[in-house]
């Protein structure tokens, strides 16, 4: 996908409802990693990208995933 094609549209959204939704799309990796997964986040909204957002999480969640062998993720916001 080039850039050209991705919205740059900042919107105001729920931090921890897209947390809980990228933690949620990689619960089957944790689980057959055998990991666990610890994750504080308040109830607050954010003005960003949500898409790019979301990539962003996924990608530093997935690599927490990746390259933890055993014990816990722990996300703190």
């Amino acid at each position: 996908i080039g850039s050209d094609s991705l919205s740059s549209e900042a919107t105001q959204f729920s931090l921890k409802s897209v947390l809980e939704s990228v933690t949620n799309l990689m619960l089957s990796e944790i689980k057959h990693k055998s990991l666990t997964l610890q994750m504080s986040c308040p109830e607050v909204a954010i003005h960003s990208n949500r898409y790019r957002f979301t990539q962003i999480l996924i990608n530093l969640i997935g690599n927490a995933v990746k390259f933890t062998r055993n014990g816990t993720i722990t996300i703190t916001v």
